[in-house]
């Protein structure tokens, strides 16, 4: 049996919280989600199960103990049980998620001093940004220093979601 990585630890321990007292609060680190979610922001996660999850919401699911928060496009057949999800900038969607791997969706992004609720359907300028930040490295370096996040955090990775 392996020992369990430091971040499958505080995953775990989070997902136990989120669990009993039904809302947890995590910084996001990851660009998959942009410009919905950028790197830095932080998002109250309310408690939910598969049926409680609709289209367009933000899941938080926890998949080989680890976080992830994508968008749910779909839900397969009420007998199935899986999720589809994408991260706004990603190019292609993620595998389908097993109801168990579904802990809860975001009901308020905190960007500094703004609380912004999230909504199920980006506008389209925003969907356009997603994609054009998924499809090029460039853009999404220049957008990311623009907003100050790469020069506060160098190492951060520009492929991933993962809190």
């Amino acid at each position: 049996m392996s020992t369990p990585t430091l971040e499958q630890s505080r995953c775990s321990l989070a997902a136990e919280v989120l669990l009993r007292r039904g809302i947890l609060t995590l910084k996001a680190f990851g660009t998959s989600m942009l410009p919905t979610l950028w790197p830095g922001d932080v998002v109250a996660i309310q408690s939910c199960d598969f049926n409680e999850a609709a289209a367009g919401d933000i899941v938080l699911c926890m998949r080989d103990g680890r976080f992830y928060l994508h968008r749910l496009t779909k839900k397969t057949s009420p007998g199935n049980n899986l999720l589809l999800t994408r991260g706004d900038s990603m190019p292609a969607p993620d595998p389908p998620v097993i109801a168990s791997e579904v802990l809860g969706k975001v009901t308020e992004i905190r960007r500094g001093h703004r609380v912004i609720a999230p909504t199920r359907r980006p506008s389209p300028a925003m969907w356009a940004l997603g994609r054009l930040l998924g499809h090029s490295n460039f853009c999404l370096r220049v957008a990311l220093r623009l907003r100050g996040t790469l020069d506060a955090n160098p190492d951060l990775s520009v492929s991933n979601a993962v809190l």
